[in-house]
Formats: C-alpha cells, sequence, structure tokens
C-alpha cells in the first residue's frame, strides 16, 4: 500500500482489464502497538504515516482521474474513532485517523460535483461484556427518557 509505483501498476491494471475503476474502499492501516508516545520512534511513525495516510492517498490519487472522466465514484475509507477521540497509548495512529477524516471532508467537497463521494467509516471499539453492560445502561436509560417524552 505505501509503494506509490505498485499502486500506479495495479490500478493500471484494473482500468486496462476493466475499462474503469466505480469503487474505491482503503481500508488499509496499521495500529496494533499500544506504548506511550515517549517510547515510540521515527520509524513506528514513518510505517504508519506510510500505510495509514500516504497508501490512501496514492490509491485516490490514482482513481479519481478514472472516476472523474466517468463522472461517478464512491471512494470509502475505513479509519477509526481515534481519529475523532484519540487513544492514550496509540496518539501516531489517532493522528493518522484525523488525517483520514480531514482528507475524506476536503476531497468530498472537491469533488462534490463530479458525480463522486467519498465517505469516511469510523467504527469503535470492539463489544465485550464491559461495553455490553455500558450500552444496555444507555438503551434503557434513552428508553425511559423517550417514554416520558411521548406521555
Amino acid at each position: 500500500m505505501s509503494d506509490e509505483q505498485r499502486v500506479h501498476e495495479i490500478t493500471q491494471e484494473i482500468i486496462n482489464q476493466y475499462g474503469k475503476i466505480d469503487i474505491l474502499v482503503n481500508n488499509a492501516g496499521l495500529w496494533r502497538m499500544w506504548k506511550p508516545f515517549v517510547e515510540t520512534t521515527s520509524y513506528e511513525w514513518k510505517k504508519r504515516l506510510s500505510v495509514n495516510i500516504l497508501g490512501l492517498m496514492y490509491f485516490t490519487h490514482e482513481v479519481l482521474p478514472n472516476m472523474i472522466e466517468n463522472s461517478y465514484g464512491r471512494i470509502i475509507n475505513i479509519g477509526s474513532v481515534a481519529g475523532v477521540y484519540g487513544n492514550a497509548n496509540m496518539a501516531d495512529y489517532s493522528m493518522t485517523n484525523g488525517a483520514v477524516s480531514s482528507f475524506t471532508k476536503a476531497l468530498a467537497k472537491e469533488v462534490a460535483d463530479k458525480g463522486i463521494t467519498v465517505n469516511n467509516v469510523v467504527p469503535g471499539s470492539v463489544r465485550n461484556e464491559g461495553a455490553h453492560a455500558v450500552l444496555i445502561l444507555k438503551l434503557i436509560i434513552m428508553a425511559r427518557f423517550t417514554a416520558e417524552e411521548y406521555r
């Protein structure tokens, strides 16, 4: 994902075989590292920047001219709520996802009049017993207030 020349080659192979690219899903990302920012290295930052930001930009940059030419395209970026809220011990990962969110919003505005949509899906935490209990409590509270509003 972080090799710009290889991204170009892959994209051209697809366009040559199918004639166009209608949908791009940018779903590559490096994230499995939990440690305080002061313990991270510039090597780790560069890896995350290269895959999480540049890889997404390389693919988007390659397919966009084809989408513009066809007046149609759907670009779906998979990010993380870490880019919205920030995760402790994942500062570099959080930063890259914040960049993905900003890039998505800016590009969506830029190409909206060309028949192209750009969206960012930002999944949150995976459900576990503790999170499930909190979710149930929130649903109960929401149901109570909703029921009271309609009495």
